[in-house]
């Protein structure tokens, strides 16, 4: 986690030759009071290298509140995707997660934006599968950028597994299968069931 993670601009979209966009909703039936939804960004390079920034929020709700004004998960989603132009999309559907993946499929098709939409019901153990990402750190092919989403992802990345918190590495772990996915056109462990909505 040295300094040499940073980064402060993406560079042109030129540079990459995929891109991948998650969600770890955690609205899911066992999740903790204030976890955090957890949207990852990530692009891979021609060198392998991962480019990642987050959106991690404790606060919003799944979908826009009359009540409550201020940002949701949907909203959020829509903005981040329509700017990001990922090459596909994946959220967590774990119990009663499903719902947000249908949310975002009715919206993006209801405003004509292409969602390459994919789901992944995670059945490994979670420090099974964050700690995977390991060989990226190793490696010095991870790369965070330096915005108040990226610095609270590599804040949970290493307090992890004993911190509070892991929804950030958690979608930092989808969206790098899903660009494996993508790259290879297969993922990289059998149980990461990812399926085209």
């Amino acid at each position: 986690f040295g300094p040499q993670i940073w980064f402060d601009e993406w560079p042109p979209a030129a540079h990459f030759v995929k891109r991948a966009m998650s969600l770890d909703p955690s609205k899911g039936k066992v999740d903790k009071s204030g976890d955090y939804s957890a949207f990852v960004t990530l692009a891979v390079d021609r060198q392998l290298t991962l480019w990642v920034d987050a959106d991690l929020d404790n606060t919003r709700p799944v979908e826009p509140m009359k009540s409550r004004p201020g940002p949701s998960i949907l909203e959020d989603g829509i903005r981040i995707a329509s700017e990001f132009k990922p090459d596909g999309f994946v959220i967590e559907t774990n119990g009663f997660q499903e719902m947000v993946a249908g949310c975002f499929l009715r919206e993006s098709q209801a405003r004509g934006l292409h969602l390459p939409l994919y789901t992944v019901c995670n059945t490994d153990p979670k420090q099974q599968r964050i700690r995977t990402l390991g060989t990226y750190f190793a490696q010095g092919r991870l790369r965070v950028r330096k915005t108040r989403g990226g610095r609270l992802l590599v804040q949970q990345l290493k307090q992890f597994p004993s911190g509070d918190h892991d929804d950030g590495p958690d979608a930092l772990k989808m969206a790098e299968s899903l660009a494996d996915y993508l790259l290879r056109g297969n993922a990289s462990q059998s149980n990461v069931a990812l399926l085209r909505a």
